[in-house]
């Protein structure tokens, strides 16, 4: 997911023409991994806690790996995007 859902976000930004910071910001924002709430949820309605517990976790860990690449991807794009 750390894969797919940011290179998607890189297409649509590019074929929209997104201005720099906005485009730098949603790849990445779309290489976070998945949100810890959601395991919150399946546990307070006690379905899918063991799938959604390693779900965030295998995200997570990807995301070690995967969100400084897409950082790096987006400064290369985007290099004004992270002037300040």
């Amino acid at each position: 997911m750390v894969i797919v859902a940011p290179t998607l976000a890189l297409a649509i930004a590019l074929g929209f023409a997104v201005s720099d910071f906005f485009a730098a910001a949603f790849v990445i924002a779309f290489s976070l991994p998945t949100a810890k709430t959601v395991f919150d949820v399946a546990e307070q309605h006690g379905i899918y806690r063991r799938r959604t517990a390693g779900i965030v976790t295998l995200t997570t860990l990807s995301a070690i790996v995967a969100l400084p690449v897409w950082v790096l991807i987006t400064d290369s794009i985007w290099s004004e995007a992270f002037t300040s």
